[in-house]
């Protein structure tokens, strides 16, 4: 499954990597493409649904939303 999510207020490799490793703590197979001029978070994960992303993301203190 593919999720694609924007995270507007992701800034920086930091952002990019508390979201990395969040995510990895939940599928450590997941394959995440993050770029950070568009601000887009790409998962793809056998085992994450979108609602989970979200959650998680939100964890973190960003707020992702659906592309």
């Amino acid at each position: 499954m593919l999720i694609t999510l924007k995270v507007s207020d992701m800034s920086c490799n930091h952002c990019k990597m508390a979201i990395i490793n969040e995510i990895k703590e939940y599928d450590q197979t997941a394959n995440i493409n993050i770029d950070l001029s568009t601000k887009i978070v790409e998962i793809e994960s056998n085992i994450l649904t979108q609602e989970k992303a979200t959650q998680l993301i939100k964890n973190l203190g960003y707020t992702p939303e659906s592309v």
